[in-house]
């Protein structure tokens, strides 16, 4: 026995069952020659993010009312999507700060996605746009894993609306 058993035998009591799920825990992921080495470098300059401020974000923020309005349907806010959105599940809120809430929601239903084609982006005078810097090496090709035909339609389906969405950009 040594010592991990010894601590785990007087703390726990567990099977011998859980004894062998323990060692299968413990076991290597992958063996080393697939390990990847980093290298060791400094990110270059062109490569970095700079955070700007160039107004105050919360200055143009509309201010709280005293008593929020009944919550009506906004461009994407509607009464379909506020009926989805649970906002007080514990009941902690009072109606009037479930209201505004809802109106908080509502005066900046922007900020919010329900779908791919409502995603949008970070302002670029805020931030740049993200560039990651590839060292110069030989590329690897593995073979493409096989779609199942029943499946290949809605794969494409799924990866058109990804396209026209903007979330994948074609190579």
């Amino acid at each position: 026995m040594n010592f991990l058993s010894n601590c785990l035998n007087e703390t726990y009591s567990y099977s011998h069952i859980e004894k062998s799920l323990v060692l299968k825990a413990q076991k290597k992921y992958k063996p080393v020659a697939k390990r990847i080495r980093s290298v060791p470098a400094t990110l270059p300059k062109e490569f970095r993010i700079i955070r700007r401020f160039p107004s105050d974000p919360l200055e143009f923020l509309a201010p709280l009312p005293v008593c929020p309005p009944i919550p009506t349907s906004g461009e994407r806010y509607t009464d379909d999507r506020r009926k989805e959105i649970n906002v007080n599940p514990d009941q902690f809120l009072t109606e009037e700060e479930e209201k505004l809430v809802h109106w908080i929601i509502k005066t900046n239903e922007k900020a919010f996605a329900w779908n791919e084609m409502e995603k949008g982006a970070f302002r670029e005078d805020y931030f740049d746009p993200i560039r990651l810097p590839v060292l110069p090496h030989i590329p690897w090709a593995e073979k493409s894993i096989p779609v199942p035909p029943g499946l290949r339609e809605q794969l494409t389906n799924i990866l058109k609306s990804k396209m026209e969405a903007g979330v994948y950009e074609g190579s």
